[in-house]
């Protein structure tokens, strides 16, 4: 509340004075961060860190006389190139995880016994899936992601729009002889894939006709992530 109450006051305070609009500039894109963050669920935290302190600054200049005001601007601009430094470091944190968690998920791929069509990944999550899917382009040409989350009902992420290894395609096959109400095959059906996620969910535990884990991650920041491989998908039972 005191980042978003200070945001406001300071677009007041911006339309009388130049240095609450060059402060303006600074606070905007953090708070707006912090803003669709909230939105959506996720931690504002390091969005906050890059709003909070120059803000802070404009609520306890109200009483600073203006010729400190060149002061304060400065040290504006040093917190906010420091803020910005340690979001970069962060980011190269996060890139390098994320680059080692795909590498040990290529690694494992080669224990995955081959199938026609090939194997398949699935992630836990949408965050997760859209992260991989950077490391696992596909070469070809296909309405189907890199990688795959979870299959639901719910649309709960851009994923829920997307084709998915659950879906039945237009075909004049008919999946099961005593369910003719479905015309369509799943082209993923009898094929493997490996799961990564924290904990093994039961719309993967009912699809597959085995699963076993392959390797442990222990992630910088302490939770700790598997790869399942998932051998010869059945869909889920109707």
């Amino acid at each position: 509340m005191v980042i978003f109450g200070g945001f406001f006051w300071l677009i007041r305070a911006s339309r009388k004075s130049d240095e609450y609009q060059f402060l303006l500039g600074f606070c905007a894109p953090g708070v707006i961060w912090a803003i669709y963050a909230f939105i959506i669920g996720g931690s504002i935290a390091p969005a906050a860190s890059l709003a909070f302190i120059p803000i802070l600054i404009f609520l306890s200049a109200q009483g600073i006389h203006r010729r400190f005001m060149p002061v304060v601007g400065t040290i504006v601009v040093c917190l906010a190139l420091f803020s910005s430094a340690f979001m970069l470091r962060q980011s190269g944190v996060m890139r390098g995880m994320w680059a080692a968690i795909a590498s040990e998920m290529n690694v494992a791929s080669r224990d995955m016994p081959a199938t026609e069509g090939g194997g398949f990944l699935v992630a836990e999550n949408a965050d997760q899936a859209s992260i991989l899917a950077v490391y696992f382009k596909t070469r070809t040409q296909t309405s189907y992601p890199p990688v795959f989350v979870t299959e639901s009902p719910a649309i709960s992420s851009q994923f829920g729009l997307w084709p998915s290894y659950a879906d039945f395609i237009d075909s004049d096959k008919i999946a099961d002889e005593y369910f003719t109400e479905q015309k369509g095959e799943n082209p993923f059906i009898g094929r493997n894939a490996l799961f990564l996620g924290s904990e093994l969910p039961q719309t993967i535990k009912g699809a597959f006709a085995e699963i076993r884990p392959l390797r442990q991650i222990q992630l910088p920041n302490g939770p700790q992530l598997t790869v399942f491989l998932c051998l010869d998908y059945q869909t889920l039972p109707l």
